[in-house]
């Protein structure tokens, strides 16, 4: 997450949890969206698991991208998201 609130990604995307709408891996970093992807918030923090990330906005809202699997993205559903979905 850079100072004015872009989030960046790179490395296994097996499960979309870069977050970028697909689910190739990225050897280079490549920035998720724009502000509007995030209902033009900036992110203030992320967090990155094996096979899902959480990001946070400045408006304090909660966004997951990646493995629904078992409901790990808070959707009340068991499906992947290849971008961010707003919980």
């Amino acid at each position: 997450v850079t100072s004015q609130g872009a989030l960046w990604v790179w490395g296994y995307g097996m499960y979309g949890q870069l977050g970028l709408g697909d689910k190739t891996n990225r050897l280079v970093p490549a920035r998720v969206g724009t502000e509007a992807s995030f209902e033009g918030s900036q992110v203030l923090t992320a967090v990155c698991g094996e096979a899902h990330t959480l990001a946070v906005t400045k408006d304090g809202i909660l966004w997951s991208f990646g493995a629904g699997e078992r409901g790990a993205l808070g959707h009340n559903d068991q499906n992947d998201r290849l971008v961010p979905t707003r919980i």
